[in-house]
């Protein structure tokens, strides 16, 4: 358990946990002319890294296999679209630039940054990094639009009026409060997946420390929160698009709607072990997705994504005494928030209940 920084002293500590007695601890620290330079918490899961090469999880090549089919045939029938003038042009633009412009504030938040030259590098590194991910979303919207519009017409309603700057559109509104229901319930299937993984043994948190970023202060929360919603477009946008392929090939939208459950719970039944309750935990998220974008439309689906990631992306707790307790609070106001914001537009100043109401006729 060296540490990669020079260090001139060393110390170990070994227990057990507050909580869990019964589970050993150890705790190796190293330090520079007596400034901290290595902290590591070992528990009974952990192994040395360095030691041999990392194993990737069984399942990664189908998934890998899946994400570079749906992102090939984006490339095919964008490239397509563009090429016959077919589809939103001025909306694909507009949604990249959206998304360029939400990578610049998280790369602002999330980035070190030093009155040096090397910033301005950093610079360099984030407006290539925003600009790719602007050309991957302006991508897939491009090769799914024009199709889920002239199949599924419904479903591109309030996306459209969105690009158009129309939020204070009561259908805006409703959809949005959709979406957060069904964000809340995918919510919901997570925590009792994870509680099922405990339960059987296979839950290790050390595959959770990406959590900790949003311990850092304020300026981490807020790009932890931009990259959920760049996530949640990315998301949203290929699981539509895997569905319309899916519809397209099968021709049946019963036969569509069987094969993407059973394909998302392959994925999870082989990262998971493949137990029946974890089994029927992972066939609930992308029946609700499907609910979402078949009742609803793409809108819903977005913020069903973003909706979970926001508290999966911060350490959660209910004591607010906890010195990490800021960072469990930001992602529920933000939610809050929005479910706020949708149900004004969606009554549009509208009287929540009218004079008299409980009055018989």
């Amino acid at each position: 358990w060296l540490s990669l920084a020079g260090f001139d002293a060393r110390a170990a500590w070994t227990g057990t946990y507050a909580q869990s007695p019964e589970l050993p601890l150890r705790v190796e620290a190293a330090s520079w002319r007596g400034r901290p330079v290595f902290l590591r918490v070992i528990g009974p899961w952990s192994r040395p890294e360095r030691m041999k090469p990392s194993e990737m999880p069984a399942g990664t090549n189908i998934t890998v296999s899946v994400v570079l089919a749906v992102w090939l045939a984006a490339v095919l029938l964008a490239w397509r679209n563009f090429r016959t003038g077919r589809g939103d042009m001025r909306g694909a633009g507009r949604l990249a630039a959206f998304v360029f412009g939400v990578e610049m504030l998280k790369w602002l938040c999330t980035a070190h940054h030093a009155s040096t030259v090397i910033e301005f590098f950093v610079f360099l590194a984030g407006v290539s990094w925003a600009a790719f991910v602007a050309g991957f979303i302006w991508t897939f919207y491009l090769a799914l639009e024009p199709y889920v519009r002239r199949r599924w017409p419904q479903s591109m309603i309030t996306w459209s009026r969105v690009l158009g700057g129309e939020f204070r559109d009561p259908l805006v509104g409703g959809h949005l409060l959709a979406g957060i229901a069904l964000g809340l319930g995918s919510s919901l299937c997570g925590l009792l997946q994870t509680l099922t993984l405990q339960n059987y043994g296979l839950y290790h948190l050390e595959n959770y420390s990406w959590m900790l970023n949003s311990l850092m202060g304020a300026r981490q929360m807020a790009g932890t929160t931009l990259s959920g919603l760049i996530s949640a477009v990315a998301f949203g946008l290929g699981v539509v698009l895997l569905v319309f392929l899916l519809r397209v090939v099968l021709r049946r939208q019963w036969l569509m709607a069987a094969v993407f459950i059973a394909l998302i719970v392959g994925l999870s039944a082989v990262f998971n072990g493949g137990h029946l309750a974890t089994n029927l935990l992972s066939a609930l998220v992308p029946s609700l997705v499907l609910v979402g974008l078949l009742r609803f439309g793409v809108l819903p689906v977005v913020v069903l994504f973003f909706v979970p990631m926001s508290p999966q992306n911060f350490p959660l707790t209910t004591d607010l005494s906890a010195w990490y307790s800021g960072s469990a609070v930001f992602p529920i106001v933000i939610v809050l928030a929005l479910t706020a914001y949708a149900f004004h537009t969606a009554v549009a100043g509208r009287p929540l209940f009218k004079a008299g109401f409980l009055e018989s006729d």
